[in-house]
């Protein structure tokens, strides 16, 4: 057995854990929400490609859009939305509208090259993707390089993931729906563990998208008893 752990040692094929993390160094950057920033030990990776999985319209987009600003050095793409891109709120953000582009391939292998393209060509900071179909292992793996090579960052938000498949991906983030923001299950990230759900309080970033905490003193609860 000592002999084998040896070999595997030897070929870099083993994990060790808590020591390994310590050692690896992830550029992160933060996103400015205090919480997800100290769940992720510093933020969002600066590389890589990053899955969330939601439903869509339940606020992904105001998790990540503080950090454009932030990181906007290049252009910021957003393919194949399910909606309009709402300029006016990314402007709000302090994100320079001038320098986002929405584009949207008629098929689903076209989109894949215009990820690939954005990644690699070093003019985006980051690339938000909506995929039509799963996405499979050989795909994640391709926009993990072009990441590396671009330096920049994926997004790909995943609605419905029908395979269960484990992907190559930097960061797996799970979200759902909260009065006052998200909650938010880090599925999986490199360099640390997964976690449990977690609010992501968005009250003060987005106060018209939220529901206040504390009770309304002016409601008055409906009597019970007497329905009927």
């Amino acid at each position: 057995m000592n002999s084998l752990i040896k070999q595997l040692h030897h070929r870099n094929l083993l994990w060790y854990a808590s020591n390994r993390i310590q050692t690896q160094q992830i550029e992160k950057h933060q996103t400015g929400f205090a919480v997800l920033d100290d769940k992720l030990a510093g933020g969002m990776p600066t590389n890589g490609v990053i899955e969330l999985l939601s439903t869509p319209g339940i606020g992904e987009l105001r998790l990540i859009a503080p950090s454009f600003k932030m990181r906007q050095s290049h252009f910021i793409v957003f393919i194949s939305p399910p909606a309009l891109v709402n300029s006016a709120a990314l402007h709000h953000l302090g994100v320079d509208v001038s320098q986002v582009l929405v584009l949207y391939p008629e098929q689903h292998k076209d989109a894949l090259w215009a990820v690939e393209q954005c990644l690699q060509s070093g003019s985006c900071s980051d690339v938000i993707y909506w995929p039509q179909q799963d996405l499979t292992i050989s795909h994640i793996q391709r926009f993990q390089q072009a990441s590396q090579s671009g330096k920049n960052r994926l997004f790909y938000l995943n609605s419905y993931k029908t395979s269960q498949a484990s992907l190559p991906v930097t960061l797996s983030l799970t979200l759902q729906a909260h009065p006052q923001g998200l909650k938010v299950k880090i599925n999986r990230r490199k360099g640390g563990w997964p976690s449990d759900y977690f609010i992501v309080d968005m009250q003060t970033t987005w106060p018209y998208c939220t529901i206040a905490s504390s009770p309304i003193s002016n409601v008055i609860a409906f009597p019970v008893d007497k329905a009927g």
